[in-house]
């Protein structure tokens, strides 16, 4: 993601307009997603999609719940 782009812009507008919890949520998600977005550039190159990064954000998240779950359990 560029370091000036449209979604730090408007979610810089928001700050202290919606509730932090979304504000903190709506950063996690769009920099995992970057993040996936980048796993999915170094394995597939230049067939990687938008799609691919979704798919391994979803993965990450399934994970993470799974390991959360785990660890209340313990």
């Amino acid at each position: 993601m560029k370091k000036d782009n449209a979604f730090d812009d408007k979610i810089d507008l928001y700050a202290g307009k919606i509730p932090e919890a979304e504000h903190k949520a709506l950063r996690e998600v769009v920099t995992n997603l970057d993040v996936c977005l980048v796993g999915v550039q170094a394995v597939f190159e230049k067939r990687a999609t938008p799609e691919h990064a979704m798919e391994i954000c979803k993965m990450v998240e399934a994970r993470l719940l799974s390991a959360g779950s785990r660890r209340k359990r313990s």
